[in-house]
């Protein structure tokens, strides 16, 4: 795979075209956006980035994709940090102290148009990479069994021995091997029935992210929508609220003063948007249409022509609630150099991962759409919804228990596979104790908002 081709521009595009030329193969990396070395990242954060709509909404990079960007780019990770990212440690959390298992678990917080600035630096200081940018993609070039690069809207054709759809969300490639006569892959594909609301801050000069009763940062779920936060960089915060897409009532939150007036209606949100703290410094972003998807070429890559790899969302993409984007398209690119583009031991070493993330965030999706809509879903015991047990129980006892933090860390962060923490009887039956304990103490009660107080509480506000 000495000459390889790489389709998108984005972060997985750029980390494959990095760790693949810091192997030695050359890359032409081809983008449609018109992009540029010198561009500052404010540019990108003032204006976005017409290929990736997702560009302004919260990212939040997991300890497997920080370890992976810390050890394998290393010129990004210290540009990241030089230039205002976090690096945050939460094992100092854990009710027991720090442990050897959790003793490195770094979260990075970085505002996306900040890491794609760090890729983007790092991408054109290598020489082995070529950047076409502004190129738009119509086609792939080759036969059914093989494909040789791509095809452009001008008519060009750019060939190598590899090609790589790092294309995101909106692939197309599954459309261009129909088109060839190529059997397309096999569509798994589930809404998560979400609409999100989010909105920056900045902390004002001396401020500093407060410490609370939360592992990472404050989210929950109100039984009828949810809210999260998420830590930026150079002190900057996100505040999320989702809702289910189908509640049009909710949807007034897309305005300013009702969107403000609702994180002041959940105490844990109500410290990062008050105005002696922070002030808000982008209007409210609203995103929908987030599938889950995953597009299956079969075990070992053998439903795809030779010479053609997907890396990232365009192999499979999840609710941004769970953070996997980013931690996966670097563990693909990593993966791309650790086999030698071995198309069969790529698939195999990344697939389980892939497959069991893929199907729990379907099925938390699923599970909490049916209790908003006033199903009886019992998430407090592991014979109810395991989805919503091991997401939702599970971290709210997590700060309770040693071993219950430990687990539960380690799989929302990616380090471990979903099955150490389903398969460990002792510690489930343990966390359903600690959340019947906790549920019966009035001392550790978080209060949330019913519906109708929260519809209270904004209006009280707006007037």
């Amino acid at each position: 795979m000495s000459e390889v081709v790489v389709a998108g521009g984005g972060a997985a595009g750029m980390a494959a075209s990095l760790t693949l030329a810091r192997a030695g193969c050359k890359v032409t990396l081809v983008e449609a956006d018109d992009v540029a070395c010198g561009e500052d990242w404010h540019t990108m954060w003032e204006r976005g980035r017409r290929g990736v709509p997702q560009l302004l909404q919260p990212h939040v990079l997991l300890p497997l994709g920080a370890r992976l960007l810390r050890d394998r780019l290393p010129d990004v990770y210290r540009r990241l940090m030089d230039t205002g990212a976090d690096e945050i440690e939460f094992g100092r959390k854990s009710p027991g102290g720090m442990s050897p298992e959790i003793s490195d678990l770094p979260y990075i917080s970085a505002r996306r148009p900040l890491l794609e600035w760090a890729l983007r630096m790092s991408v054109f200081q290598e020489h082995r990479i070529d950047v076409m940018s502004g190129v738009r993609i119509t086609g792939l070039v080759g036969t059914v069994s093989r494909v040789i690069g791509l095809r452009t809207s001008a008519g060009d054709e750019i060939t190598g021995d590899l090609v790589i759809d790092a294309l995101g969300r909106s692939t197309r490639v599954p459309n261009w091997l129909r088109a060839m006569g190529a059997p397309p892959p096999t569509v798994s594909s589930n809404d998560s029935g979400l609409i999100y609301y989010s909105r920056y801050f900045q902390m004002h000069p001396g401020q500093s992210f407060p410490e609370g009763d939360w592992i990472s940062t404050p989210r929950g779920d109100l039984g009828f929508a949810l809210y999260m936060s998420f830590r930026g960089d150079n002190g900057t915060t996100a505040v999320v609220l989702g809702i289910p897409d189908w509640d049009r009532e909710l949807r007034i939150l897309r305005n300013e003063e009702t969107h403000f007036a609702a994180c002041l209606a959940i105490p844990a949100l109500a410290l990062l948007v008050d105005p002696s703290f922070a002030r808000p410094i982008t209007h409210v972003l609203p995103g929908g249409d987030i599938p889950n998807r995953f597009y299956d070429y079969g075990d070992q890559g053998e439903g795809l022509p030779e010479g053609l790899i997907p890396v990232g969302d365009s192999l499979c993409h999840t609710n941004p609630a769970f953070g996997l984007g980013l931690s996966f398209a670097f563990l693909h690119a990593t993966q791309l150099v650790d086999t030698l583009g071995d198309r069969a031991a790529y698939f195999a070493r990344i697939l389980p991962d892939t497959k069991e993330r893929f199907k729990f965030a379907t099925e938390v999706d699923l599970d909490r759409g049916r209790l908003w809509r006033g199903e009886k879903i019992d998430f407090t015991r592991r014979d109810g919804s395991y989805p919503l047990f091991s997401f939702f129980t599970a971290g709210a006892v997590a700060l309770r228990d040693a071993d219950v933090f430990r687990a539960y860390v380690r799989r929302m962060g990616l380090i471990d596979r979903t099955s150490v923490l389903d398969r460990d009887e002792n510690l489930l039956q343990r966390i359903e104790a600690l959340f019947a304990r906790s549920r019966a103490d009035a001392s550790q009660q978080v209060f949330r908002p019913s519906r109708t107080e929260f519809f209270a509480r904004i209006e009280k506000h707006c007037g």
